[in-house]
């Protein structure tokens, strides 16, 4: 909350609750996660999309749980690619 509020020049370590009530915070917030946090990938999210790895941008917001998927952790892994291609079909992506 400290980096993503500094960048967004919002107190969000006084004020977390704002990431759930300002609709503005809030899509700043998934905004700058999605395009600055690497997790322990070394690779953003958007830098994932951009060379087409669904899986990548799930491994960096996830971890190691699910890229490769713990055995307690499959059945999510599962549906989030389910969901996924649900999702690609109505939208036309190959």
């Amino acid at each position: 909350y400290f980096y993503a509020g500094a960048d967004l020049n919002v107190d969000l370590c006084t004020n977390p609750d704002l990431v759930a009530t300002d609709e503005e915070v809030n899509w700043g917030t998934a905004i700058w996660f999605w395009t600055t946090s690497t997790g322990s990938t070394g690779t953003t999210c958007k830098e994932y999309v951009e060379a087409g790895s669904f899986g990548g941008t799930v491994k960096t917001i996830n971890g190691g749980l699910e890229c490769p998927a713990a055995a307690s952790h499959f059945g999510s892994v599962v549906g989030r690619l389910n969901d996924y291609c649900i999702a690609a079909n109505v939208l036309s992506v190959d």
